[in-house]
């Protein structure tokens, strides 16, 4: 399963910081002793707090591959990695919110950077609104890729999501609208 860029938190952008580190100064090669590699007893977390049982360290190198950060010349078993074009601008960013201070957690790409990120893995964005009897309770961006996942993904979460109980929420009740994901020129 892709884990689309915007909800990639900790795990993702640290695994991101050692492929970059191992890029530059072990010639792409990792050290599989320094990753997670037991997805179910240590799942990757996403920036939403939910966990992704099965997802491993080297699942977020396919994720980041296919945002267009980092080609694996190698295999699965003896990955060989190289940083692209985008994946060196994102990992100067990475860097620079890390050196200020920031914490892996808290790392957002600049949203041109984003933008592309998204494109590469095929992916969009999608605005759900909840209205009930014309009172809006709650705006949720999902990242899907198209307009039946968004409807599937915001019902799961209206049906798992605590801050709904008690509230009785219609199919008619929830509009998804496209959020443009085309890279934006600065």
């Amino acid at each position: 399963m892709t884990i689309p860029v915007v909800n990639w938190a900790k795990d993702h952008w640290s695994t991101f910081a050692y492929i970059e580190t191992c890029c530059v100064d072990h010639k792409g090669q990792i050290d599989f002793r320094r990753m997670r590699m037991d997805g179910n007893e240590f799942p990757t977390r996403c920036a939403s707090g939910r966990l992704e049982p099965g997802h491993t360290d080297m699942d977020c190198a396919d994720d980041m591959e296919k945002a267009g950060l980092l080609v694996n010349y190698g295999t699965w078993a003896n990955p060989v990695f190289k940083l692209t074009t985008l994946g060196q601008e994102v990992a100067s960013a990475l860097r620079a919110h890390t050196a200020d201070g920031g914490a892996f957690v808290f790392f957002c790409p600049h949203k041109r950077l984003q933008d592309k990120m998204l494109k590469n893995q095929g992916l969009k964005l999608f605005q759900v609104t909840v209205v009930r009897r014309e009172h809006k309770y709650q705006r949720v961006t999902l990242t899907v890729d198209c307009e039946l996942s968004a409807r599937r993904e915001a019902e799961e979460l209206l049906e798992h999501d605590d801050a709904w109980e008690g509230i009785e929420v219609q199919p008619d009740d929830v509009e998804i609208q496209a959020i443009s994901c085309e890279p934006q020129d600065e």
